[in-house]
């Protein structure tokens, strides 16, 4: 009652972007797959697969891959570590078999290999990738080069929901492994992961990646 008019009556709201639905298509992660190769190749399957937030992947520190999951309780953010985005990405993720045996692979080969030391280092200071550049520097580019547009990170995230789902798993089993707030049970670093949803991730990796690998060639 004490304002005799709206004061943001002359406000003028600016026009909303339409949320993006973009997400990769079967053809379209099988084109990145056979052109990226070694510890890029890997990054792609991890972040399809697991269905992490970039910043979240190039925090993983050697301690947090345990057998069967990925425990994501940091997050890089232009350069600086900091907490997940919400409480609830504070949990463990299901890693598949396969996934597993060439991230420990990969870990085989890195020379700094202890509990703290990032499974994906930058080349300088022992400091996690910076998302932004590898986006812009690495992934982008080579999407460009096989006709892929709107390649974006939100994009790659979108995909594990919209494939999982093609591939069988059910919504609660996919916002598990996506960790949304709304499906989690508890925000408890010890949460345990559903079989349902370890078989539904499984399922979703195998479908694009293949059984798990017999050979032990590493990768470089």
């Amino acid at each position: 009652d004490y304002l005799a008019k709206n004061p943001a009556r002359k406000v003028e709201l600016p026009e909303m972007r339409k949320p993006c639905e973009r997400f990769l298509t079967e053809a379209e992660i099988i084109k990145m797959l056979n052109a990226l190769s070694g510890k890029n190749r890997l990054i792609f399957h991890c972040l399809v697969t697991l269905a992490l937030r970039p910043g979240e992947l190039f925090a993983v520190r050697m301690k947090d891959v345990q057998p069967g999951q990925i425990q994501i309780d940091e997050q890089t953010y232009r350069n600086r570590l900091k907490a997940p985005k919400t409480k609830s990405s504070v949990a463990p993720v299901v890693l598949p078999s396969k996934l597993e045996t060439e991230l420990l692979r990969w870990i085989s080969t890195l020379k700094r290999r202890n509990p703290d030391d990032f499974v994906f280092e930058s080349r300088h200071h022992h400091k996690p990738i910076d998302p932004r550049r590898y986006l812009r520097d690495v992934l982008r580019p080579k999407a460009k080069e096989l006709g892929i547009e709107g390649f974006t990170y939100q994009a790659i995230r979108r995909t594990f929901a919209t494939q999982a789902m093609e591939a069988g798993a059910n919504l609660k089993h996919i916002q598990g492994q996506m960790r949304h707030a709304h499906a989690q049970m508890t925000d408890s670093y010890t949460k345990t992961i559903e079989q349902g949803q370890r078989e539904a991730v499984e399922r979703f990796d195998r479908k694009f990646f293949g059984d798990p690998l017999e050979s032990n060639e590493k990768i470089n």
